[in-house]
């Protein structure tokens, strides 16, 4: 059987575009930001950035058009109404929005579900549970 990480490399060479689609990490804590931006490089994510403000975050996701959003929900301001924001201002080019947070509570997991959020990880964010999200394209919305 093939572990997460040999299931990410045969992933990479079926779906080229996600890898170069580009990442926008949106965090208020930048060593998060760090860590979680080496972990994707590792896995073959071209283009991967990260922002610390949400005015920041708008201004990067319109010019880079990345494909791969992770964003902070313990961001300074409500990363909800950013999250609603950044859906909006893709418009047909829809990307997947990842929420990061410390914990993953019933109400949590419904107001990111309401603001577009796709899947969440709970931060420090684990290897594993990365490569686990990478394999999935679209989450099916939980019940």
């Amino acid at each position: 059987m093939a572990t997460a990480s040999q299931q990410i490399r045969e992933l990479s060479t079926d779906a080229p575009g996600e890898l170069s689609a580009g990442v926008l990490i949106i965090v208020s804590d930048r060593l998060v930001g760090r860590q979680l931006a080496r972990m994707l490089t590792k896995k073959g994510y071209e283009g991967v950035r990260a922002v610390s403000n949400a005015a920041r975050a708008l201004i990067v996701a319109h010019e880079y058009g990345p494909g791969i959003i992770f964003l902070d929900l313990a961001l300074a301001g409500d990363a909800y109404d950013l999250a609603r924001a950044l859906q909006h201002q893709a418009g047909r080019d829809v990307h997947r929005l990842i929420a990061l947070t410390p914990s993953i509570e019933h109400s949590t997991r419904e107001r990111a579900r309401r603001a577009g959020f796709e899947r969440w990880l709970v931060t420090p964010v684990q290897q594993d549970e990365l490569d686990d999200l990478l394999l999935k394209r679209k989450a099916i919305p939980a019940e």
